[in-house]
């Protein structure tokens, strides 16, 4: 007659080593995520300022003059004897005293972001600050995990406790549990998929 003695501990200590199998598989599976490299671009807050107006560092005459010209009849004993061209001082006036606004982008595309410059002119001169806006963009790098380690813990109404774990790839995981109610134990092998 054989007698087998049964330790009153060994449901205990089957549930401590599936534990640390559990959390060591999940800090092994940490470490040895491969991670795929999402770039996206996000628009910065814009930026406004000014530049104080520059101060011309040269100045001089050009041997082309272009002036606005008009038509001019000359007239003797009341004929029209011929047609001159003369300088229109009315236009050059006008044309000096108009204020002109330029506003230029410089830039605008998804890596580098938008900007634009802007300045006023009148009476052949700078008459403001030159402005600018810029919006930045940001990129920035989202890292997607290619496997996702997981674990748990669960108890069910018939007494059974389980524990186990397992690992995502993308959307869809695979689960193996350890599951005991202290008399009997066994093993659930399980798919789980992500919405």
């Amino acid at each position: 007659m054989t007698t087998t003695q049964n330790n009153p501990n060994k449901k205990y200590i089957e549930l401590l080593i599936l534990v640390v199998v559990a959390v060591a598989s999940f800090f092994g599976g940490r470490a040895t995520i491969i991670p795929t490299n999402e770039i996206r671009y996000i628009k910065g807050e814009t930026i406004r300022d000014t530049v104080p107006l520059p101060v011309p560092y040269k100045e001089y005459y050009t041997k082309e003059i272009l002036v606005p010209m008009k038509k001019d009849t000359e007239y003797v004993d009341g004929k029209p004897v011929f047609i001159t061209m003369k300088v229109d001082t009315a236009a050059i006036i006008q044309d000096y005293t108009i204020k002109r606004e330029y506003e230029k982008i410089l830039f605008d595309n998804k890596e580098n972001g938008k900007l634009t410059i802007g300045m006023n002119l009148q009476y052949n001169k700078l008459q403001d600050n030159i402005t600018y806006k810029f919006t930045p963009v940001i990129q920035q790098i989202q890292k997607e995990k290619l496997l996702t380690p997981f674990i748990g813990v669960d108890y069910n109404s018939f007494g059974y406790v389980g524990i186990g774990g397992g690992m995502y790839y993308h959307n869809v995981g695979i689960e193996g549990k350890y599951i005991t109610n202290f008399s009997d134990k066994g093993f659930e092998i399980g798919m789980k998929y992500k919405f």
